[in-house]
Order: structure tokens, then sequence, then C-alpha cells
């Protein structure tokens, strides 16, 4: 047997419990819960495949969309009259199949021209609404009955969100009832309609169980390979209505029709770039066209996950405990490596998706646990060494060295000495060389002085303003008290501390000092905690929040259950509506929150210049349509000067300010004035909402940023709000380097000013 698998199999069978709790670390990383907690790395990792992923040629599939040119030509009514759909679907007769991907629930005006309409395309297909989590028949909204009569087919559309809150799939079935009725998704309606084949045959055969958001896993579900952004044809619906686009655009392709404009029938995520943000209609698309392509993914089993996670903790493992010095770090990231690029390959060969942050997080702790094993193993056999060598001064005292009491005062020999300056240079050695391995600042200090550091530590010293000396003194002055704690007790300290604006963990190991196991040195090690704290604390915030939030709906829609199934009066209508509320109140819930995390982690290194008056404006622009049809006025930006500029991210600030538009409009009464202003001066730029609306109680605007808060406390309609949008408003602006200051007076209105620090227009040149 080679002696290299000799000494690996001394390792384990000596290591067994360490080998034993790797594997069993290895094999949690494959829970739903640690796909959760690590999905960040795996959105990372998607983002970079998803980008660079060429998908082909892809023009099966077409959308139709109500954009802001429709809306500025026809009007918001005309754009969403089903009249015009009706025009609109006269000029698809040549398209294969056509999805009139809108919610239609109730009649309204022009019913009979879409019913006739959509009888003589003859390839129509109508959502329905589904609502989350929830199979049964009753919770099932139908097109209205005329449209539904004339349609070739009506399908669901339910979206998979992964864990990271990305679009992962579908759910392409739904049970209906206890009969085995299913209510197959628009887009395999959509395909059967069109006569296109499936490349991947029957996809009940290839649906898998697939971690969803919040840890949840969803039961019989397509993960699907799409593109990060859009890429499909898309025409402006307006356009189409008006004869401008050739029938060729869409003969023989499936048509896509939908709103592109507001958030009403859902927005979706791709990726966590700007343009990766779509609406409904344009996600259903995609998801459309990707299975025209055949672009399904699958999981491996459980049993091979962990098998493969087990083979891989354990590799980096063995790495750690026998490869020495630096080439442990080229090995490791070398194993690592090669992992990805096997699992790249199964990606991208045999759409196979495993997540990998779970797993890299998992070797990330074994490298850091190995670490401070090595270090506590060099701490003994130096303290061995120390030991042998006082033994060796005390049967042979150094040259121009007192003897030990009693020792033999015989003159050492030339191969003692030797020996003994042998293994203090070995000490040397090894100890310089680990302290410069370890992956973070670490000081050793001998009676309150410092003797050495390693690469990060000197790198940390450069940060502080001050000299060398000082830098070193500053760094014995905040360890003092540790310093003093651990050489006392003969035991590592360890404490919390803020260093340079980050959270760092300080530990203190002191160095015993022979017989009297007296401690006069110690090493300082600093490890920045900051992302992970501040993730947690994240974490724990959202659960809090969510399962406060979250709780009382629910359980009124289980109220509502157990009183229908009780009293034989109360209407399905009536029953309903109250049901979609409640459901629509949660699903806000979630959304607004997501905005909100989103708000409170901005990247400040990627602010550009933005115009103030063009944000203004466009958040004017974006709330016409609610205000015109409440009768209240929208006037402003008044601004007489030339447009002023602020640093920040143009689609957060944008969101802002349409979030406090849309609050003055929604408690504002009809045929009143909401007045937006602009004002500037050299050092900061000011825009102010002001409402003629309800106003604000002056005990409530202590708490008005708060989440969830609202002033009466009784609101759980959707539509008035969750809590939310005001505390995004706060997070935007404060992560801007502004302010948001409130006046409001009951009965008269109120006035929110945002402040922000203005920047020079000369900015824009270098951008």
């Amino acid at each position: 047997m080679p002696d290299w698998l000799i000494r690996v199999w001394k390792i384990a069978t000596s290591a067994w419990p360490l080998t034993a709790g790797v594997a069993l670390l290895a094999a949690l990383s494959c829970t739903p819960t640690a796909e959760t907690l690590l999905s960040p790395l795996d959105r990372l990792y998607w983002n970079l495949v998803a980008t660079g992923v060429d998908h082909g040629k892809r023009d099966d599939v077409v959308v139709i969309a109500i954009d802001r040119k429709t809306i500025d030509e026809l009007g918001g009514g005309d754009s969403y009259a089903r009249a015009s759909h009706a025009q609109v679907l006269d000029r698809l007769g040549s398209a294969s199949s056509v999805v009139l991907d809108m919610t239609m629930f109730g009649p309204a005006r022009g019913d009979d021209a879409l019913a006739a309409a959509i009888a003589r395309q003859g390839r129509v297909v109508l959502p329905a609404h589904l609502a989350r989590d929830r199979t049964r028949a009753d919770t099932v909204l139908l097109p209205a009955a005329q449209l539904r009569r004339a349609a070739a087919a009506v399908g669901q559309r339910n979206v998979v969100l992964g864990s990271d809150h990305l679009v992962q799939g579908i759910v392409p079935y739904v049970r209906m009832d206890d009969a085995a009725d299913e209510l197959p998704h628009i887009a395999l309606q959509a395909i059967r309609l069109a006569g296109a084949s499936l490349p991947a045959g029957d996809v009940r055969e290839l649906v898998q169980d697939h971690v969803a958001k919040l840890g949840r896993v969803e039961a019989r579900s397509l993960a699907l390979f799409l593109p990060a952004r859009f890429d499909l044809d898309r025409y402006s619906y307006v356009d189409v209505l008006k004869g401008r686009i050739p029938e060729s655009a869409w003969r023989g392709r499936i048509v896509f029709i939908g709103d592109a404009m507001s958030d009403l029938s859902g927005a979706y995520d791709l990726s966590t770039s700007e343009d990766g943000r779509l609406r409904r209609v344009e996600v259903d698309a995609l998801v459309t066209q990707a299975l025209v392509d055949g672009h399904i993914l699958w999981r491996e089993p459980m049993a091979i996950r962990v098998a493969v996670s087990i083979a891989v903790a354990t590799g980096m493992l063995l790495i750690c405990m026998l490869v020495p010095g630096w080439r442990m770090y080229a090995f490791a990231i070398g194993w690592l490596a090669t992992f990805v690029a096997a699992e790249l390959a199964l990606l991208l060969h045999w759409s196979c998706w495993t997540p990998l942050g779970p797993l890299f997080a998992v070797c990330v702790l074994i490298f850091a646990v190995s670490g401070w094993r090595r270090a506590g193993s060099l701490r003994a056999f130096l303290l061995n060494e120390y030991g042998m060598l006082r033994g060796l001064a005390g049967k042979h005292a150094f040259v121009g060295s007192p003897h030990a009491a009693g020792a033999d005062v015989a003159t050492p020999t030339k191969d003692e000495v030797e020996i003994a300056m042998q293994r203090i240079r070995e000490w040397q050695t090894a100890y310089v060389d680990m302290i410069e391995t370890l992956p973070y600042p670490v000081f050793v200090e001998r009676h309150g002085r410092l003797l050495m550091c390693n690469a990060r530590g000197r790198a940390m010293l450069e940060t502080f303003d001050a000299d060398g000396d000082a830098a070193a003194q500053r760094v014995l002055a905040i360890a003092h008290n540790e310093v003093l704690a651990a050489k006392a007790t003969g035991k590592i300290h360890s404490a919390e501390l803020a260093l340079n604006g980050r959270t760092q963990m300080m530990m203190v190991t002191p160095f015993g000092d022979g017989d009297q196991h007296s401690s006069t040195a110690s090493m300082i090690c600093l490890v920045d905690i900051h992302n992970i704290k501040a993730a947690v604390e994240s974490d724990r915030l959202t659960l809090r929040h969510m399962a406060h939030d979250l709780r009382n709906p629910l359980s009124t829609v289980l109220s509502l259950l157990e009183e229908r199934n009780q009293a034989d009066g109360a209407t399905d209508e009536d029953f309903l509506a109250d049901l979609h509320k409640l459901v629509d109140y949660s699903l806000r819930v979630a959304q607004d929150f997501t905005q909100l995390s989103r708000a409170e982690h901005l990247d400040t290194a990627a602010y550009v210049p933005v115009s103030a008056n063009d944000l203004a404006t466009e958040a004017v622009d974006q709330l016409w349509h609610s205000a015109n049809a409440k009768r209240i006025r929208v006037e402003g930006p008044h601004y007489d000067g030339a447009d002023v500029f602020v640093l920040g991210n143009r689609d957060m600030l944008l969101r802002a300010l349409t979030n406090l538009l849309d609050n003055a409009i929604k408690y504002s009464a009809e045929d009143t004035v909401v007045d937006v202003w602009i004002d500037a001066d050299d050092r900061q730029v000011s825009v102010a909402v002001q409402d003629q609306g309800i106003g604000i109680p002056a005990g409530a605007l202590r708490r008005l940023f708060e989440p969830f808060f609202q002033v009466d406390g009784t609101y759980r309609d959707a539509s008035r709000g969750v809590g939310l949008g005001l505390p995004f408003v706060k997070a935007v602006i404060e992560r801007h380097g502004g302010s948001v200051d409130v006046e409001s007076t009951p009965g008269q209105g109120s006035r929110f000013t945002v402040r922000l620090p203005r920047t020079v227009a000369e900015m824009l040149d270098d951008a």
C-alpha cells in the first residue's frame, strides 16, 4: 500500500469524530433550509451562467404589450377596453395560438365584441387566477362566462419562485377537485392549440420537488432554464391595433397579449440586474419559449446529492489536514474549481441544476476550523519544544547564560548547541509561516509590545490615520482588557468590537511560560463578521415581521372557511371576495417587504448622477392614471431653474417618489390637488409632495416610518397599502445620504419633503 494512502488511513481512523461531523454537516447542506439561507451565492452563480449562455434562435413566441406608448396614444380607458382587445385579436388571424394574458373575471362593456373576436380567432387561451398555495376548486377564479365559452382553452399561471426569489419555473398542472380534474398551465394550453410538440415529451414525467422561496418545497413543479433578461420579439399594443405591424410578424407564432405598465398582474425577477424585472405577460411568454425549446432543468436525487456533498467536503477536509503551507490554498481552490466545473458541465450539457451555495459554505467552514486546529497544534508543538529547550538549558546552559540551579556546570558539546539552535530556527520558521498563511489580521504581543503581525495585519495598520508605532499601540489598546483576561486565566478570550466601521470578532490566545504556566505573550486575531451579523439580523427581522403580519390574514382565512362550512346563507361571491382580499394583502406584504430589503442593501458604489427634475416628472406620469380616476389634479413639478442632479440609484429613487405620490392620491378626496415642488441650493436638492387629504394625527407622526404601522391600525386591504411604503421611502433616502420630513394637519393635508445631497451636472460626462 502506498505511503500516502497509509497516511490518509491513519488520519481518518484517528480523527473519525471530525470526519463524521463533516459528513453530517455536508448532508445537512442538502436540506431546503440550508439552500434558502445560502441562496445569495446561488443567485450570483445563476446570474453568471444565465448571462453568458446563448439560448439560440427564439422566434416561436411573440409579445404584444400595453406599454407607455399605448397609454400615451389611447389613454388609460381605451388601452384596457375589451372592444380594443377584440380589434387586436381580429388582426392575429395567422397566429398559431393567442394568449389573452389579462385578468377578466367579471362581465364588462365590450364583452359581446370580444367574445365574437375570440370565437373568430379560434385558438385563444384565457387565464384563470389561482390563489397561492391552494389547490381546491373554490379558490380558482375563472374568466367571465361569456368569454370562457368562446375561448378554446383556459389555463392557470402558477409561477414558482426559487429560494433566491427569482423565477425558477412553473407548476404545470393544478388539481381542480377530488375528481382528479387538472388545470394546465397557459403555456401548455397555448402550445397544444398551436399544434407544436414538446421536445421533452409529457411533462408529467419530468415534474420534481423544488425548493421555493422561504424554504418551502414546491411539489410536482418544473424548473426551467430561463434567460437573465427578456429576449423575445415585443410589439406595442397600439401599433398592432392601428395596423402598423405586418401580419408576417406573428404568422405561425404563439402570441401573448398583456399589460406591461402596472404591477396588478404581477412583477417578477429573472435576475438581480435592472433589465431582469419583468411583468406577468413577459414571464409567461419566456416560459412558453423555454418549453418549446425543451429547456427543462432537473435535479439529482437526494441520495446522490448527499453522497456528492459528503465526498467534496471530505476531500476538502483531507486537503486541509494533509497539505502543508501555501500549497493547501492552491489544492483547496483547485478542488472547489473542479467541483464547480463539473456542476457547470452538468447544467449546460445535461440541464442538471445543483445549488452550490450550501456546499461552498461547508467547505469554507472546514477550511476555517482546520486553520484553528493547525494553530492549536502549532501552539502545543511550541510549548513542547519550549519545555525541551528549558530541559536542555537545565542540563547544559547556553554559552553566556547563567546555569540553572543545581545543574551540571560542564560545558555543552557543539552537537547539543547545534541541535538547540536548529530547533529554535524550526520554531521561528514554522511560527512565522503559520501566521502569514492565516486569512485574517493576526498580531503577536509580549509584555504589551507588538512583536510581529502578518500581511493582513499590516494592511489593517495602514488603514489607521497614524504612523506605524501609533497604529500598533492603538490595536494593543483596543485588545488590552482581553489580553489581560486571557493571560490571567490561560484560556482563549473573545469579544466583539467595532473597528473602522466594521464589526470584528477579536480572539486572544495566551502563550504559557513553561513550568509556571503564566502567560507573557499572546496572539490577537481579528475576524470580520460584519456581513454575517448583518445578514443574520436582516433574516431575523424579516422572519419576525413576516410572521407578525401574515398571521392575522391567514387566521382570518381559516375562520372564513369554518364559518362557510357552518352557515348556509353565505354567498360564494362574498366569500370569494373576502378570501381574495386577504390573499392579495398577504402577497402584497411579501412583495413590499422584498423591496424594503433591497432598499436597505443598496450598493453605493454603483450610484450615478440622476436628474431630480426627470425623477419627479416620471413619478407624476406614472401616477396620472390613478389620480385621474379619482378626479385629482397632480400639478408640477414646480421649478424654474435648470435641472438639478443627485447621486444615486435611479430606479429606487423613482420608486420612493412614486410611493409618496401614491399615498397622497390614496388619502385625498376627489376634486382636490396634489402639488410637487422642487427646491435646491448649493448643498442639497429638496422634492416635496403636498396634498389636501385627511392629514396625519400628531401622535402618529413619530411612528409613521415603522414597518407595518398604519395610522388607524385597521386597514388590511392591499389596495390601501400594508404599512411598508413609507419605511421603504425612508430606507432609500437614508441610503442615499438624505432625509425625509413630514408636516401634517388633520383635515387639511400633509407635506412630505425629501432632501438629498446635490451633485454637479458635469459628473454626467464622466459617467
